[in-house]
């Protein structure tokens, strides 16, 4: 009975690696993408980016402040086309050193560090160099965020990174 316990158990661990393995790709794909909408300048990707979340999720911004939470992702859309429209211009890298976590084949822990700027529509660059974690949930087949949290990195932080 015990062999069978373990042989059974070892070959539900080769049937499970492929398929994390799958949903690691499949969510470093949906970074990728992430990174891409942020930078768009074309209020038509705005349908694209409020589909990479889910309905209900939320987000520790870089400059500090309480937990945001969004609760509608017509008013993430708005607000995306706002964005684009007033001139408000993204210039974020892809992120670097990123490492995705799957647990469980539902969830998944990426985390990254992110540098680039935004441009206001009157020319004031913000650079930002920061930390990144962002928590992923599958539904319905599509890797969705459910919670960002973002801190900035130190100047000493930043000569590490360059290692």
């Amino acid at each position: 009975m015990k062999s069978l316990m373990v042989t059974l158990f070892v070959v539900g661990m080769f049937l499970a690696t492929p398929a994390l393995a799958d949903d690691v790709e499949d969510v470093k794909a949906a970074v990728h993408e992430f990174y891409v909408l942020l930078n768009s300048t074309d209020a038509a990707d705005a349908e694209a980016y409020t589909q990479l979340y889910a309905a209900r999720n939320t987000i520790f911004a870089a400059g500090g402040g309480l937990l945001g939470r969004t609760t509608s992702l017509e008013g993430r859309k708005e607000s995306f086309e706002r964005r684009i429209r007033g001139g408000l211009r993204n210039n974020y890298n892809q992120p670097r050193h990123s490492e995705v976590e799957v647990y469980g084949g539902m969830f998944a822990v990426e985390t990254s560090y992110t540098t680039g700027s935004s441009t206001s529509p009157k020319g004031t660059i913000l650079p930002h160099r920061n930390r990144a974690t962002r928590i992923w949930m599958k539904q319905d087949g599509q890797w969705k965020i459910v919670h960002q949290h973002y801190s900035p990195m130190q100047p000493l932080q930043l000569g590490e990174l360059e290692r």
